[in-house]
């Protein structure tokens, strides 16, 4: 019986952040579908285009975020050298350029779906906090946190 317990333990522990983040972007389109009020046959067209801005977006900021892990420390302790904090900036307008550029894409591939006024809409169930997303209640200091 112990060893079944480790054995589970470790496998668990193996289980890689990417089937988190999997499981978070599945939560998140499963609840733009069901807030926006549209169809299911509407639903079936739009869950591939949900799934492709949601993985389109994070792979825009994937090069500022791995830096900004890599420098956690550094930034919490607030000994950021200049050429480090100048990186960082760097690398974060081009995230949020890049995002942009993916927000007008899909703008333009979600309203071949749905009128702009669910477009709209669904832009903003996308950004909703993780913690609505989970239907979780959180204090605002921890909502800050989640995106």
């Amino acid at each position: 019986m112990r060893r079944l317990l480790i054995i589970l333990s470790l496998i668990l522990c193996s289980i890689s952040p990417q089937c988190f983040a999997q499981s978070n972007r599945n939560a998140r389109v499963a609840y733009v579908l069901k807030n926006l009020g549209v169809n299911s046959a509407t639903q079936k067209k739009l869950q591939p285009l949900l799934e492709g801005y949601l993985d389109e977006k994070k792979a825009a900021s994937d090069e500022y975020n791995a830096l900004k892990g890599k420098l956690k420390a550094n930034i919490k302790s607030e000994t950021l050298t200049n050429d480090q904090a100048s990186r960082l900036l760097s690398l974060r307008w081009a995230a949020e350029a890049k995002e942009t550029a993916v927000k007008k894409k899909y703008t333009e591939k979600f309203e071949t779906v749905l009128s702009a006024k669910k477009t709209y809409k669904c832009f903003g169930l996308l950004n909703d906090k993780k913690s609505k997303v989970q239907g979780k209640s959180k204090s605002k200091d921890e909502d800050d946190d989640d995106d």
